[in-house]
């Protein structure tokens, strides 16, 4: 795929473009009867000065009902983490969630994601999670363009 190279440059100045960051690399998690696991906080995702997250859940691998919970908060203290959307994939592939501050509650600077096993029996899941951000004080990303066909 080849870019306008004088239109790209132009949407880098003006700050359309949005920035990816990797949020987890490919791991497999495995959960044992009603437990959960949350991203280690040294990985936590620093989303200071971002607004508009789009989230690319790269399901390799999973046991039916588990789901991710999709967290945010202002600083790194547990009890201010608040699930922002929970993916729940029904199989392999790619699934994309927004957190447009205009439809749901906004996220705050830090993002995790939290395993969540299916009700009574332990669960696994092999994943990666991409997340693409808008600067606050930017041009708002254009809805109409199509998602990229592969991460």
């Amino acid at each position: 795929m080849g870019y306008d190279l004088p239109r790209y440059r132009r949407c880098q100045r003006t700050g359309a473009l949005m920035k990816c960051f990797l949020a987890q690399d490919l791991t497999t998690v495995r959960l044992t009867s009603g437990g959960s696991v949350t991203q280690p906080e040294a990985d936590y995702l620093d989303l200071a000065g971002y607004r508009e997250v789009f989230v690319w859940v790269d399901v390799r691998e999973l046991t039916t009902g588990t789901s991710l919970a999709l967290q945010s908060a202002v600083t790194k203290d547990e009890s201010l983490f608040a699930t922002i959307l929970t993916v729940s994939p029904a199989g392999v592939g790619v699934t994309i969630a927004s957190a447009i501050p205009e439809l749901i509650t906004p996220f705050s600077r830090w993002f995790r994601w939290q395993m969540l096993p299916p009700a009574g029996s332990g669960g696994d899941m092999t994943f990666r999670i991409w997340v693409c951000a808008n600067r606050s004080g930017r041009r708002p990303f254009n809805r109409s363009i199509t998602t990229p066909s592969s991460i």
